[in-house]
């Protein structure tokens, strides 16, 4: 009787120390790459699910741009105005409360949102700029910049 406790108390802890490694496993597995989807179903990186979340906390209105906006928006406001060759995925228009304003610009790799950010930080135009991974962001607002630091 004995052996046959000590059996099923072995056979207890090692299911449960097995279980507690999965779920650490799963943790692990867990990307901290911006570029990774995350469970937001809406195919968002985790970057850009982060900063709207971010933003609609702090009060902000998003407003999704729609595809003919967003490609109106690549070549006139971004490719052409300062000479790149980009891929602009999703784009945002964000305000609080009729005030602060933001826009909030997903690019298609890391190096475009690098070379976006900075073009916009040599216009010398005063921009607010915060970019993780793929998401530029930019405003006048300090406060709103504060949010990011």
């Amino acid at each position: 009787m004995k052996k046959l406790l000590l059996v099923l108390t072995l056979f207890l802890v090692f299911s449960l120390s097995a279980c507690g490694d999965d779920e650490t496993a799963d943790e692990n597995t867990k990307s901290d790459d911006p570029n990774v989807v995350d469970d937001n179903d809406k195919g968002e990186t985790n970057t850009l699910f982060t900063v709207k979340s971010i933003l609609t906390n702090a009060g902000y209105e998003l407003e999704q741009r729609d595809q003919e906006s967003i490609d109106y928006f690549q070549e006139n406001r971004v490719n052409s105005l300062y000479d790149l060759s980009v891929t602009i995925t999703d784009l945002y228009v964000g305000y609080l409360n009729g005030g602060s304003w933001i826009e909030l610009v997903e690019m298609s790799s890391e190096s475009e949102a690098v070379a976006y950010e900075t073009a916009l930080n040599e216009t010398g135009e005063g921009y607010l700029l915060y970019r993780s991974g793929t998401t530029v962001l930019y405003t006048f607002s300090e406060d709103t910049y504060a949010l990011f630091d």
